[in-house]
């Protein structure tokens, strides 16, 4: 039987990329009329663009950003506050997220599986108001190795106090979350929703046991994961 279900955060449970790039967008914006510019929806995009060039360090994206576009280091600092301040404004769950947790919370030990810092990732989740929902959270932080690393769904596994065979574990990439799933033999479950427009995650010699474009669809295969282990 089934006694646990991982998640991946980000673009699995949260808009987390399309967040980002509405902020960035945002942020371009308000630089580019501070410096009396009228192409801030490329700016935007070029924003965007060295976000997931270098992701994570913001330093470096903004001070290319402002070489490229010949801004005022003051207009560029400015954008760094404005995104730090406002990027929360733009996280939302995806459709269905809350009602669903909300069911599989009563009969399963849920948890989360990230290569996000812990403390960024429990502020995300606490925002949202699903915090609630989770029983545990596995991070890179604590693990020191990103997913697909057995690592982190080894201890998934002891956090959850179950086998491999008796978990299910959610993600949107092929070769962090589905991989890692396989490796460790947990039932793995694509979120093809998580896909961006723009960023994809690289294709891997990996199938998932199943695809979702629905967070609804989790329950039914849940439920049918049950049936044939009676």
């Amino acid at each position: 039987m089934i006694k646990a279900i991982f998640f991946d955060l980000d673009n699995t449970l949260i808009e987390f990329i399309r967040a980002e790039r509405n902020a960035l967008e945002f942020v371009a914006n308000a630089m580019a009329g501070k410096a009396r510019r009228t192409d801030g929806k490329r700016m935007g995009a070029r924003l965007f663009s060295l976000y997931m060039d270098f992701f994570g360090n913001e330093e470096k994206i903004f001070k290319i950003f402002g070489k490229e576009e010949a801004l005022d280091e003051e207009i560029i600092r400015e954008g760094k506050r404005e995104f730090a301040r406002n990027k929360e404004k733009f996280y939302c769950t995806y459709p269905n997220v809350e009602k669903v947790l909300r069911k599989l919370k009563k009969n399963y030990v849920l948890g989360i599986i990230t290569d996000a810092p812990k403390e960024s990732a429990l502020m995300r989740m606490k925002l949202l108001g699903i915090d609630q929902y989770f029983d545990f959270i596995v991070s890179f932080d604590e693990t020191g190795e990103a997913k697909p690393s057995k690592k982190a769904f080894d201890e998934a596994l002891r956090k959850a106090c179950c086998k491999a065979e008796e978990a299910v574990m959610v993600g949107d990439s092929l070769p962090r979350d589905i991989k890692g799933a396989r490796d460790a033999g947990i039932c793995s479950v694509l979120a093809r929703y998580g896909e961006d427009e723009i960023w994809k995650w690289e294709e891997v010699e990996c199938k998932p046991d199943f695809e979702i474009h629905d967070f609804r669809e989790l329950l039914s295969i849940v439920e049918a994961l049950e049936k044939k282990n009676k």
